[in-house]
C-alpha cells in the first residue's frame, strides 16, 4: 500500500506498552511509532482515498505518489511534534522536550532510510520538514483550516477542489491530536 506513495511502514519502532518506564528519548521513539501508526490508519481511510485521488497519486505515476507521500508524512510528523510541544508548553525550556523531539525525528528519519529512501536524500527531506513546520505553525496561528489548506496546496489540490476536503482533514487532525495530547499531558517522563 505504501510503496506507491513512498511511505515506508515502520518495522523497528515499537510500542513500549502501558506502564513502561519512559525517558525523554524513549518518548521520542515511541512518538515516532505512533506517527507511523496514525499515518498508516489515515491511508486506509475514505478521507485519504479521496485526497489521494484529488492529488493525482496513482501507482502508475510514481513521481506524483512520491511527492504526495512525502507531504503526508511531513504533515503527520508535524502533528506529532506539535502535540509534544503543546503538551510540554509549561516545560518548554525543559531539556526533556528537546531530547524527546530529537529522538522523535531521529527515529523517524532512520526508519525512512531503513525502508529505502537514499541517505543522500535525507538532508533534503529534513529541510523540507523544517520549512513545512514553520509554514504549518504560522497557519495554525490563524486556524486549523489554514493548516489543512496549506497541506492541500502542497498536495497540488486546487483551492476550488480543496474546499470540499478541508472539513475531513481538520477532523483527521483533531482525531490524531486530541488523544495524543491526552496521553502526553499526563505522561511522567524522566
Amino acid at each position: 500500500m505504501h510503496k506507491d506513495l513512498r511511505i515506508p511502514e515502520s518495522t523497528h519502532l515499537t510500542d513500549p506498552g502501558p506502564g513502561a518506564p519512559m525517558t525523554s528519548a524513549t518518548l521520542g521513539t515511541h512518538l515516532a511509532h505512533m506517527c507511523w501508526e496514525s499515518l498508516g490508519s489515515f491511508l486506509e481511510s475514505d478521507v485519504a482515498a479521496d485526497l489521494l485521488d484529488a492529488a493525482g497519486a496513482r501507482p502508475n505515476q510514481p513521481q506524483t505518489g512520491e511527492r504526495v507521500g512525502e507531504e503526508l508524512l511531513i504533515f503527520h510528523l508535524w502533528i506529532h511534534a506539535r502535540a509534544l510541544r503543546d503538551a510540554f508548553r509549561s516545560r518548554s525550556d525543559d531539556p526533556c522536550l528537546r531530547t524527546a523531539l530529537k529522538a522523535f525525528h531521529s527515529a523517524g528519519y532512520a526508519d525512512v532510510v531503513e525502508q529505502g529512501i537514499p541517505k543522500a536524500e535525507l538532508p533534503i527531506l529534513e529541510e523540507r520538514v523544517s520549512q513545512r513546520y514553520i509554514e504549518y505553525h504560522r497557519a495554525r496561528e490563524r486556524s486549523e483550516e489554514a493548516v489543512v489548506r496549506a497541506l492541500l496546496g502542497h498536495l497540488g489540490i486546487p483551492s476550488d477542489e480543496a474546499d470540499v476536503r478541508v472539513e475531513g482533514m481538520v477532523t483527521h487532525l483533531r482525531e490524531v491530536t486530541d488523544p495524543l495530547l491526552d496521553f502526553l499531558v499526563d505522561l511522567e517522563v524522566h
